[in-house]
């Protein structure tokens, strides 16, 4: 009896040392961006969903903005680009197309990290400044 309880205990131990451990199947699971909140920040580093007006720099403003879209990797909105380049001439603005893209996630939120600018009559460095701009995102 000894025996058969000696090889007992033998055959516990031993089958514990070749237990490969969990066995994991299929690809790790993906960060859901989805499920964050996205932003863009404004030129003072201001946190926005769905602005009506933001600053994308210092000079340059985005007013009377509806929103198509928000919270995809793209934004669009339509509204009107003016400026301090653009004084007195337009103080109302350019009819503008706006996109946010490229999406970046900051801590436990997502903030757009560019912007493209479409605007009719704009002077030439102004079409070119406004077009795929860096955004402010905070750093992570």
């Amino acid at each position: 009896m000894p025996t058969a309880l000696a090889a007992l205990v033998l055959a516990a131990v031993g089958g514990c040392a070749a237990d490969p451990g969990p066995h994991v199947e299929g690809a790790a699971p993906a960060i859901d961006r989805d499920s964050r909140p996205l932003y863009v920040s404004d030129a003072a580093g201001e946190p926005l969903q769905r602005p009506e007006r933001f600053a994308v720099t210092e000079f340059t403003s985005l007013t009377g903005l509806r929103w198509e879209s928000w919270g995809d990797s793209r934004a669009r909105a339509d509204g009107l680009v003016s400026g301090t380049w653009c004084l007195p001439d337009c103080e109302g603005g350019h009819p503008a197309t706006v996109e946010l893209h490229t999406p970046a996630v900051r801590e436990r939120v997502a903030y757009y990290t560019r912007v493209t600018v479409d605007a009719e009559g704009l002077p030439p460095e102004q079409t070119a400044e406004l077009e795929d701009l860096q955004l402010y995102a905070p750093f992570r």
